[in-house]
């Protein structure tokens, strides 16, 4: 019994450590687009960003994030179309490299081509 149990922490004792995933970390976003307004939160996560808070929709808008890994884009997330009112918001973006993004890039859109949008970088690290 003592040497299956010696075998035992052995083995064990040779296992590699298992790493933990980076904690997360939320930055604070503030976008306007004409006179729509977004304002919340974006939290980096292991292998996801999301984009909380907000929306004052003057006209039909929508917010959306495009993640990167340094200068490898991993995905995109998107509300659905808001119109003429406030509206809470929370949009997923997929990111599913070991550690996650290192920074996403948001827009606040205007539905239609050639409607245009404004843009803002939140970076994990800054």
């Amino acid at each position: 019994m003592a040497a299956m149990a010696a075998t035992v922490a052995l083995v064990l004792a040779g296992a590699p450590a298992a790493t933990a995933a980076p904690e997360s970390v939320t930055k604070e976003l503030h976008i306007e687009y004409g006179a729509s307004v977004f304002h919340g939160t974006v939290t980096f996560s292991n292998r996801t960003v999301t984009i909380d808070g907000t929306l004052h929709a003057v006209g039909c808008r929508f917010i959306w994030g495009d993640s990167y890994a340094k200068s490898n884009y991993l995905g995109s997330g998107s509300s659905k179309q808001h119109c003429n009112k406030n509206h809470p918001i929370h949009v997923p973006v997929p990111a599913d490299v070991a550690g996650g993004a290192t920074l996403l890039k948001v827009f606040l859109d205007a539905p239609g081509a050639g409607q245009g949008h404004t843009e803002k970088w939140v970076y994990r690290d800054f």
